[in-house]
């Protein structure tokens, strides 16, 4: 079964392969350092979470394909939806050459 990691720091998820099985709750403490909580979400699929803020792991949950497939799915449509690159313009302005009174002026980018 996929596994879905997800991380803090840069904030991405990975896929890879494995499972979360009930009696390898010492494995995980271990990796983990004997901070970690498992949990079971609504469809009873494992979820592992990191206590410690020094990991840089958020959590670690099992999927199946099925769930991967409509991830997939969604993020393709988001991408044709029109929305394009997510680069906006900022609009900055830096003290122009001239001395204003009075605040304002500048050159907007």
């Amino acid at each position: 079964m996929p596994l879905l990691i997800s991380l803090k720091e840069p904030p991405i998820n990975m896929i890879v392969e494995g499972e979360i099985k009930d009696e390898d709750e010492s494995k995980w403490d271990e990796i983990f350092s004997n901070g970690c909580l498992i949990v079971k979400n609504r469809t009873g699929q494992n979820i592992v979470i990191p206590l410690w803020k020094e990991s840089n792991v958020t959590f670690i949950q099992e999927v199946t394909e099925e769930q991967l497939e409509e991830q997939r799915r969604r993020a393709e449509e988001a991408n044709q939806g029109g929305k394009g690159s997510r680069i906006v313009e900022p609009d900055y302005v830096f003290p122009g050459r001239r001395s204003q009174r009075g605040g304002g002026g500048g050159i907007t980018l």
